[in-house]
């Protein structure tokens, strides 16, 4: 059986007609019109294989601008200069080649000779914890090289920090560990792709000129995959990444993989090459940026950091990072910048490349644990924008969307609040109340993010740019009734003794409900919108 990577069946696909199949490098390129998407069991996994081929159709295939991409996209050329890329001698795709196995340090050793278990590799297998997993033991003790291919590319993107293998010849490793120098380089990002209707669609989407913003670092003479490097040595290389291509590939770890006859029975992982996440959207196009203040106090110059990845948090909520905006208008920080990628759709939509329907983005990436070193969380969710929202021309759209998306916010902040005034109303002012009250704003919140989420997807792809103020008129009436619709719900659940009058300036029912009715009314207020007896009564409160 070859182990060439190019041949081998090692990447799991999704056809167009919903059948599923093992492909190889050239397949995956040869055929991409005929698969929907990648289709790993883990979203790391795709995602992991994902920058892989980004990195050789980028390396493959140069494009100066639109107009070049367009015509790429016409003749269909991209898919035979990536397979002409792949027989090129540069290439290193063998994965038990003996001098320059893919991916990996042929001459990676122990002090003793010794190797870590599978499990150091398979990142579903929790160390220690085996046994609540559904994994069978035997399952992996050995894998075929299939299976090591694609734990190789996702652990080389993704892997948890922790202590590493001393390896001989790393001149950082003490006492045969080496300690913890964080996570591996895609683990530090929330990414973010466009997404085609096919994979193919998807791989020119986005494939961009190294020039778009914000990428400023790049190096196109320099800026080469890890294949095109010199075959890596225990010793580790401390450097910034030359372009997109080179991070995309970043050799984060040393590994090498053990086997007897065509099956992996062990691997060595060590440290590998130092990163710095400080402004790494001048070299990374996949990523949601936020602004550091304390960084840049220390830096003495603004910085960005990429966006903490967050399982809680529906990526509709982030939408004014998606789009580099400041929500709330003018502020002292500076806006983060939007993703490369993003700003590139923007900039096809404008030069009449691509067709104004919403374009769909897929927002993933791994919640670690203790110190960031186990694998807590995948996060994998998507969102529909409107093309206009990406344009820089036309910031009142991309503006709308970033104000209906904070007035919801408010709206189920709003919500917390009603549910802890309520808690309180029911029960007496002491500690045990108030963690009552906290416990049910979180729980109020949940369900108030959870009822808006199918509208404001909707609301989001839906916006028409010659029909903005109708836009807002119409998610501000129906984000307001879903919440008004909740708490009206709560009030008229709310237990007896919450009902009670108190001394004055003691919560009851009625006093939560004005409350609620007020912050509702300043979150999705309009200025010629006339108001209900209520919000009357509100308003004259404040």
């Amino acid at each position: 059986m070859t182990s060439d990577l190019r041949e081998m069946g090692w990447i799991p696909v999704l056809r167009l007609d919903g059948g599923r199949e093992l492909v190889g490098l050239r397949e995956l390129f040869a055929r991409a019109e005929e698969f929907s998407d990648l289709a790993p069991e883990l979203t790391c996994q795709r995602d992991a294989v994902l920058r892989l081929a980004l990195a050789i159709l980028w390396s493959a295939v140069r494009v100066e601008g639109p107009d070049d991409w367009a015509d790429l996209v016409e003749s269909g050329d991209w898919s035979e200069q990536v397979l002409d890329y792949l027989d090129a001698p540069e290439g290193r795709w063998d994965l038990f080649d003996e001098e320059a196995p893919f991916f990996q340090t042929p001459s990676l050793r122990t002090a003793k000779g010794t190797h870590s278990g599978l499990e150091k590799l398979i990142l579903d297998v929790p160390a220690g914890e085996q046994m609540f997993i559904g994994r069978q033991r035997s399952s992996y003790e050995s894998i075929s090289a299939r299976e090591a291919a694609l734990w190789l590319v996702t652990v080389m993107a993704f892997d948890p920090s922790g202590i590493k293998t001393g390896a001989v010849g790393d001149v950082h490793a003490k006492g045969g560990k080496g300690y913890p120098m964080g996570t591996a380089a895609a683990g530090r990002f929330h990414l973010v792709v466009a997404l085609g209707e096919t994979l193919a669609e998807t791989l020119m989407l986005n494939l961009m000129p190294r020039e778009t913003e914000p990428l400023a670092g790049a190096d196109s003479e320099e800026d080469r995959p890890a294949w095109e490097r010199p075959v890596p040595t225990a010793e580790r290389q401390e450097r910034l990444p030359d372009g997109p291509v080179d991070l995309l590939t970043w050799q984060s770890r040393r590994i090498r993989l053990v086997r007897e006859g065509g099956r992996m029975v062990g691997v060595i992982i060590a440290n590998g090459d130092a990163f710095s996440e400080q402004n790494a959207h001048q070299v990374e196009p996949f990523s949601i940026w936020r602004y550091s203040d304390p960084q840049t106090k220390k830096a003495g110059r603004t910085v960005f950091m990429p966006l903490m990845v967050d399982p809680a948090v529906q990526i509709w909520r982030g939408v004014s990072r998606l789009l580099g905006a400041v929500p709330g208008g003018p502020s002292k920080y500076p806006a983060p910048p939007a993703p490369a990628v993003v700003n590139w759709i923007g900039e096809l939509a404008v030069m009449g490349k691509i067709d104004v329907a919403p374009r769909r983005f897929r927002a993933s990436g791994v919640e670690y644990g203790t110190q960031s070193a186990v694998v807590s969380d995948l996060v994998d969710d998507s969102l529909a924008l409107p093309v206009a929202a990406l344009s820089a021309g036309q910031p009142a759209v991309s503006g709308l969307l970033v104000e209906g998306v904070e007035a919801a916010e408010q709206g189920v902040r709003a919500l917390g609040r009603l549910a802890a005034n309520l808690a309180r109303a029911a029960g007496d002012r002491d500690d045990l109340s108030r963690d009552a009250g906290e416990s049910a704003s979180r729980a109020a919140r949940q369900q108030g993010f959870a009822a808006l989420d199918a509208p404001v997807r909707a609301w989001i792809a839906s916006v028409d740019p010659a029909e903005l103020d109708s836009c807002r008129r119409a998610w501000f009436a129906e984000a307001r009734g879903i919440l008004r619709d909740l708490g009206a719900e709560m009030v008229r659940t709310a237990p007896p003794a919450a009902w009670v009058p108190r001394e004055s300036d003691a919560m009851d029912v009625p006093r939560a409900d004005h409350y609620f009715q007020r912050a509702l009314h300043t979150a999705f207020s309009l200025p010629d919108e006339p108001t209900t007896a209520a919000e009357e009564a509100a308003r004259a409160d404040r």
